[in-house]
């Protein structure tokens, strides 16, 4: 994406683990990381995004771990939090410079997994 957008309906259910947190910013526990989703940010001018993931009612068990990266599995962390609880959002800030690319990563903690709202919103 270039510009944001709201993504609902996304989920880890049948997604694999591929990550797992690393990097100053980034939320510990990669060990215990669970399934995760990467979402690619490359915006035409330089910009500063807010994401927010939100599990939804169907999945009260998911506790959401959410980070950003400046490199796709590097310990290259922009932002990161895993503060709330099973069934919490989630939400970071992060810039991103014109023509650079971020990934945005939603995971679980504790290997939960489940179905969430992403909303990626410039600033």
């Amino acid at each position: 994406m270039t510009a944001g957008g709201t993504f609902p309906g996304q989920s880890t259910q049948t997604a694999t683990d591929d990550y797992a947190p690393s990097g100053s910013g980034c939320p510990s526990g990669g060990a215990a990381s669970g399934r995760d989703v990467v979402y690619l940010v490359q915006p035409s001018v330089g910009t500063t995004f807010r994401v927010r993931v939100t599990p939804l009612a169907s999945s009260p068990s998911f506790d959401p771990m959410l980070y950003a990266w400046s490199s796709c599995g590097a310990a290259s962390c922009l932002a990161g939090t895993v503060l709330n609880g099973p069934g919490e959002p989630e939400e970071i800030l992060f810039t991103v410079a014109a023509g650079a690319s971020a990934y945005i990563v939603v995971d679980g903690e504790l290997a939960s997994r489940g179905a969430f709202d992403l909303e990626v919103t410039p600033q």
